[in-house]
């Protein structure tokens, strides 16, 4: 069952981190960069916080236009550029998520909670997709 839930993982990197190229094909090279896109009536918020030759760690926050009993998403998200992986290193504030976690504990973590995590953003991607992004830069940034 471990085994099939790690091929679940791999896949969900590989798939954010190809999802993540197409939203924004040049991410590898902008540097520091923020932008605000518009998704149909939701805002997404996109900050590279760290960028390296092989990796860029960014943070992306979704906001639900007029959903107040809904929270505001915050991924950071590490890309890894040589090997074609983008995995979520934080959310909503819970760092250092583990592959596996005995249930229940402390936390009241899900047993596969980094896996669902990378799901989330997986599908959240795949709706920006699908809805089209409308730019709106924030002060003199580059539009990608």
């Amino acid at each position: 069952m471990h085994r099939a839930h790690k091929e679940n993982s791999q896949a969900l990197f590989e798939a954010n981190y190809r999802s993540l190229r197409k939203l924004f094909p040049g991410i590898k090279d902008l540097g520091c960069w923020q932008c605000m896109f518009m998704v149909g009536q939701n805002r997404l918020d996109v900050h590279i916080q760290e960028q390296t030759p092989y990796t860029t760690m960014l943070k992306i926050e979704i906001s639900v236009n007029g959903q107040l009993f809904l929270p505001k998403s915050s991924f950071v998200v590490r890309m890894y550029h040589d090997a074609l992986v983008a995995e979520v290193v934080n959310f909503q504030g819970h760092r250092h998520l583990k592959p596996f976690y005995t249930y229940p504990n402390s936390n009241l973590y899900y047993a596969d909670e980094k896996r669902q995590t990378n799901r989330l953003l997986w599908e959240s991607l795949g709706f920006c997709e699908k809805q089209g992004l409308e730019v709106h830069t924030i002060g003199d940034q580059i539009a990608i």
